[in-house]
């Protein structure tokens, strides 16, 4: 028997959670028999026992470690986002598994689809999650098997944290990624220069090269640190108009603009002063302006903005794009991008980790057919 939760239809995985009196019962079946014991003590990772409504009956003492759950009655009876407070877990209808998010989520697929072919299923998980009060990110193998007890047939699911890796790749791709480019560039140029074809603007050239290769090292630095816990935040007052002014200039001498404009709206252009540190500020607004040149085309503008909203200081990138539902949903997962080149997927990433996590602000974004595409980040008073 299953249990809708507020008679709502799901937007994905089937709604529904077992009676009380049946969760019991398979909950004490599964902590009393040996193979469930085996399962959970001999298998890597975390590994966690579900019935047909994804609800955890039993857990490895490495999940219930790294939950710092004090007894498993914390985490039977839950589903395996709401324990690792994934982010859209508290979006459906009925919890994890039951909202639009949860359709591009690698764990709910596997687990319905081992679940509809009785079968072993393994596939990738990426998770965002919001764990006291932090944002964080999380990448995991997952292997889900059918497993037949007296209660019926159940699934084990094993969780291995690949989040290590996945970071180290995704920084080392970036970084090879903008260093070769940049690389090629100063190659070129240097070849002009040679030439004596015109001394002085391809020195400019040269410089313009050299910033671009010297931030993308400071960047993937601050990342990494910020990855770590080891990022040291710098609070001084910024003038909002300069601010803008110099994120602008930079953003129009990043090889995305190419052909694209770069303005700032007019509350942008006036006085005022924020108390913020400068630098995580700049990559944040930095990474939103790049991603809105990249989503533009040729001839069209991406506008930088600036608002005091109820007192919070609120900046801005807009542009006239707007993000589809299935990419809106993952847009700031760890590793995930619509480009298959090399190195993408760690700008929103980078915006949530360094915007919300040090700047202790809120970072988001709207888009709609008729207004376009805002992200913004709104810093505490």
């Amino acid at each position: 028997m299953t249990r809708p939760s507020d008679h709502v239809d799901t937007y994905f995985a089937p709604a529904g959670r077992a009676d009380a009196s049946v969760l019991m019962g398979q909950i004490g079946t599964c902590m009393s028999s040996p193979m469930t014991q085996v399962v959970l003590e001999s298998l890597g990772g975390h590994v966690v026992v579900l019935n047909q409504q994804r609800q955890i009956l039993a857990a490895s003492v490495s999940l219930l470690d790294a939950l710092r759950a004090r007894r498993p009655g914390e985490v039977l009876g839950r589903r395996w986002g709401e324990v690792m407070e994934c982010v859209h877990s508290k979006e459906g209808p009925d919890g994890c598994g039951t909202s639009r998010a949860c359709s591009c989520c690698g764990a709910a697929l596997g687990i319905l689809e081992a679940q509809k072919e009785h079968a072993p299923v393994e596939t990738e998980c990426r998770m965002a999650m919001k764990r006291d009060g932090a944002w964080q990110a999380c990448e995991f193998q997952v292997r889900a098997s059918p497993l037949e007890l007296v209660c019926g047939e159940l699934l084990v699911v094993v969780f291995q944290d690949i989040s290590d890796k996945k970071r180290r790749e995704l920084l080392e791709s970036a970084f090879v990624h903008d260093l070769a480019n940049s690389v090629m560039a100063l190659t070129g140029w240097s070849k002009v220069l040679s030439e004596e074809v015109d001394d002085a603007k391809v020195a400019r050239r040269i410089v313009d090269i050299s910033s671009h290769l010297s931030d993308v090292v400071q960047t993937q630095r601050t990342l990494l640190l910020a990855e770590t816990g080891s990022l040291k935040v710098h609070d001084c007052e910024i003038e909002v108009a300069k601010f803008l002014a110099s994120l602008a200039d930079s953003l129009r001498a990043h090889p995305a603009s190419n052909g694209r404009i770069v303005e700032i709206d007019k509350a942008g252009r006036k006085s005022g002063v924020v108390k913020t540190d400068p630098a995580l500020l700049f990559r944040v607004v930095q990474n939103m302006g790049v991603n809105a040149l990249e989503a533009v085309a040729p001839g069209e503008a991406v506008r930088l903005g600036f608002e005091a909203k109820n007192g919070h200081p609120v900046f801005s990138v807009h542009n006239p794009g707007v993000i589809p539902d299935d990419v809106s949903w993952q847009i700031f997962h760890r590793s995930f991008s619509t480009k298959s080149k090399a190195g993408r997927g760690i700008g929103t990433h980078a915006m949530k980790i360094l915007g919300e996590n040090y700047l202790g602000g809120k970072v988001g974004f709207r888009s709609t057919t008729d207004s376009g595409t805002v992200f913004f980040i709104e810093l505490p008073v």
